[in-house]
């Protein structure tokens, strides 16, 4: 697949233009796209009982089944999200890579016949125990939650494997609608000034890390590979067979992120990475993030002023 790069240089004017404009024209495309997809998925005699919601690492998926949930919502249906990662097994039943490293990517590491059970007691009886996955205990805690299936009920299942097919033969249904979320272009300002899908996303997943889970920059590259992988076994190979894709990719993002990016990579100014890319971030404007609507999907990345604010605040207390 080619990528489709985004003009930084087009994308300045636009900024300087007018840049709010240029935001909710993202806003409103992104939110285009999944009205799309929700009046293509409830087409007459295609209505699915489970929308199957699949990307990569730092997609945006969360956001966009909040949103579908909300569309479907708007239209009637009862919309619930179910996420496959709660179908994990017990940690220590996990497999093991020929490594001894436990394989937390693969499919085997879902319990197929605990969703299998789920799924078919929910469409046959109307009403079925689903389980939660503590990550702390790694424990699989089945019935933590109970859910209620009629005509009028949309499931969302989002994870890793769910375009699998594989994994589809145990949802107890045929009826899905299968959807690939990612961005799906990049930005450059020249041959040799470009950012990729793959290093938007990993400058997505750096900030998120930095600011919500204190890893260091250098943690998130080192892990990046692995991440990478395990896309290109589990996901890309079932990109295809999508009834629908969804692209995450917003205009405004490289501005929007060359504050947050400079800000924490300030003192690692070699780390090796940044080589790649850093001409490009260099050569686009900045975007105050005040300035983006409270439903943007890009706070699933970055924090709001509030809560920087308020963690700031939380730090000088302690001194």
């Amino acid at each position: 697949m080619i990528t489709e790069f985004i003009d930084i240089k087009e994308v300045n004017r636009k900024l300087e233009d007018n840049n709010v404009k240029l935001m909710l024209d993202n806003e409103s495309a992104y939110r285009s796209q999944l009205f799309t997809l929700v009046n293509t998925a409830l087409k007459p005699r295609r209505k699915p009982k489970i929308i199957l919601l699949a990307g990569p690492s730092c997609a945006g998926k969360t956001t966009t089944a909040h949103i579908l949930k909300e569309i479907f919502e708007h239209k009637k249906y009862k919309a619930i999200i179910v996420s496959m990662d709660d179908f994990f097994l017990n940690r220590e039943d996990t497999p093991l890579l020929p490594n001894g490293m436990k394989d937390f990517d693969g499919l085997r590491a879902v319990n197929l016949k605990q969703m299998e059970e789920c799924f078919s007691n929910l469409f046959k009886n109307g009403s079925a125990g689903f389980p939660r996955y503590d990550f702390i205990t790694g424990l699989n805690l089945p019935d933590e939650y109970f859910l209620e299936y009629d005509k009028r009920t949309i499931i969302i299942f989002e994870g890793l494997h769910v375009l699998n097919p594989e994994l589809i033969k145990h949802l107890g249904t045929n009826d899905v609608f299968k959807v690939y979320v990612s961005a799906l272009k990049g930005f450059k300002n020249s041959e040799y000034s470009k950012i990729g899908i793959r290093n938007l996303r990993l400058i997505r997943r750096m900030i998120r890390d930095v600011k919500r889970r204190g890893k260091s920059p250098e943690t998130t590259i080192k892990t990046w590979q692995n991440v990478c992988e395990a896309e290109d076994d589990y996901i890309t190979p079932f990109k295809d067979s999508a009834d629908f894709l969804v692209n995450t990719t917003h205009e405004f993002e490289l501005a929007l992120y060359k504050n947050e990016f400079f800000a924490i990579v300030a003192n690692n100014r070699d780390v090796e990475f940044q080589f790649t890319f850093l001409r490009a971030f260099d050569e686009s404007l900045s975007l105050d993030k005040r300035l983006l609507p409270d439903t943007s999907l890009m706070w699933e990345f970055i924090d709001k002023p509030e809560v920087e604010e308020a963690a700031l605040k939380a730090e000088e207390e302690k001194k």
